[in-house]
């Protein structure tokens, strides 16, 4: 539970994150598991965790919000809280951090112009993705964030079944992941109401030319530029409902042009399930809507599953806006 106290910090109960250990004195610290990097005091606001917020394109790396329309953009940049040599500071600061942007929600329910949580929408990537869903922890009792949207949340130190450790979907009223380098740098399993598998969730298309570091390090990043086009495209990215990736495989995953859901900004909140879909190698990255191909029609050549459609929205229904976004990174 997050409320707002005296001097701009915040009164913690027994959720509330655990104190990081002592500073190391010593080599024997740095490579231990119990030691810490931050200074106190550990209350929020704290100097490590910066907001940033944008309300116009001048930022390059958010027109596309902009161009959609009027929106409030909060960057939360957490990056100088974890400091390497300091390994114990990912078991604890990205909860610290989800308290205080919790805080920050508190914050904005309360101002006289504010938004409640329910109309919020937290993206994270990586590790983001688990601080997004952290935050739900210390969100005020009786409330709920509205939208999570999970950008291949990493593998590392998450791959867990305890629901208060990881992006899951009881942390907003929607919760939607896309996978791009699932097993590998990002978790396998699904964990939101829709999860995207996108490429068969594991490799992506364009990033097969790099060393094998570089080439895991493009796939995981590979999600951010599917959302950032998301937004806007006319295509849209639209995938298929499909078990698992054995299916994806077999090509078993066909499906009525009925039963395709748009994954990104436009994902439709009801949508449930496991989806898969495929992506051009290079920007645009979406192929839109796939001509339904009836199995019993194989003599009909013009119809191909790769072409790509126009983005019709008649074709979805129940659409919700959610008016600020919250992003993290590190």
């Amino acid at each position: 539970l997050v409320r707002a106290a005296e001097g701009n910090t915040i009164l913690t109960g027994d959720d509330f994150p655990p104190l990081p250990p002592k500073p190391p004195t010593n080599v024997r610290d740095i490579v231990s598991n119990n030691i810490s990097c931050v200074e106190p005091p550990f209350t929020c606001p704290h100097p490590r965790i910066h907001f940033f917020l944008y309300t116009n394109s001048f930022l390059s790396s958010l027109p596309a919000y902009f161009h959609k329309g009027d929106y409030n953009v909060i960057v939360v940049d957490y990056g100088s809280l974890v400091v390497v040599p300091c390994i114990d500071q990912i078991s604890w600061s990205p909860s610290f951090a989800g308290a205080c942007i919790a805080q920050l929600a508190y914050y904005l329910s309360q101002h006289p112009r504010g938004v409640p949580p329910e109309k919020l929408h937290l993206l994270g990537w990586s590790i983001g993705a688990h601080i997004a869903g952290l935050t739900a922890n210390y969100v005020e009792k009786g409330r709920k964030l509205g939208r999570i949207t999970g950008l291949d949340p990493t593998i590392i130190f998450y791959q867990t079944n305890n629901k208060t450790k990881d992006l899951d979907s009881t942390d907003a009223l929607f919760v939607d992941v896309i996978h791009t380098a699932a097993g590998v740098l990002g978790q396998w399993g699904p964990s939101g109401h829709a999860d995207y598998y996108v490429n068969g969730g594991t490799s992506q298309p364009g990033c097969g030319s790099f060393s094998i570091i570089e080439q895991l390090s493009c796939d995981h990043t590979k999600v951010t530029p599917y959302f950032i086009e998301s937004i806007n495209t006319k295509r849209g990215f639209w995938a298929a409902p499909c078990p698992n990736r054995f299916y994806y495989n077999l090509g078993w995953c066909d499906s009525p042009e009925t039963q395709y859901v748009e994954m990104g900004e436009r994902a439709n909140p009801k949508t449930r399930g496991i989806f898969y879909l495929q992506t051009n190698a290079n920007a645009p990255y979406a192929k839109g809507l796939p001509v339904y191909r009836s199995r019993r029609k194989s003599n009909n050549t013009s119809a191909s599953s790769n072409s790509p459609a126009q983005y019709n929205p008649s074709r979805l229904t129940n659409r919700r806006s959610f008016g600020t976004r919250l992003t993290t990174r590190t």
